[in-house]
């Protein structure tokens, strides 16, 4: 695994953006449990059984959070995301990156711990070479 702290949304914005020339990735945005929204960024709430990636943050209760439907991941869908920046920051508890025909995601954004995480650990000199500072150490704050 590897963590990338990252404070800024918009960081964390480009460390999603920088799969786009990667090939082809779906995102999930998963809400907060204290959420109340139906949809974000024109994306509607994806029924509780329909399982199609793997959720980020589990809950001790086994709480299942709402998400969205799985959506291409476009440039179009990040800007949308990063002009929501404010909804997505109070209703959203992470950002998922899954790639095609996959359930188990590959990079996720969580936002309100100022945190990234990357599931492939090849990828950590890719990510240095574009000014993130990825480790494969757990923060002590984790």
């Amino acid at each position: 695994m590897i963590y990338l702290e990252e404070k800024q949304f918009d960081r964390q914005l480009d460390l999603l953006g920088s799969f786009l020339a990667k090939g082809e990735f779906d995102l999930i945005i998963w809400f907060s449990p204290e959420s109340k929204r139906r949809s974000i960024c024109n994306l509607g709430l994806a029924p509780k059984d329909l399982i199609e990636g793997e959720q980020v943050t589990t809950y001790g209760n086994g709480f299942k959070p709402n998400k969205t439907r799985r959506t291409k991941l476009t440039a179009d869908l990040l800007t949308n995301i990063r002009e929501a920046s404010r909804d997505i920051q109070v209703n959203c508890d992470s950002l998922a990156l899954y790639p095609a025909d996959k359930k188990n995601w590959i990079a996720c954004t969580i936002e309100h711990e100022g945190m990234c995480l990357v599931s492939d650990d090849s990828l950590i000199d890719t990510l240095a070479s574009k000014d993130f500072n990825p480790s494969l150490e757990k923060p002590q704050t984790w």
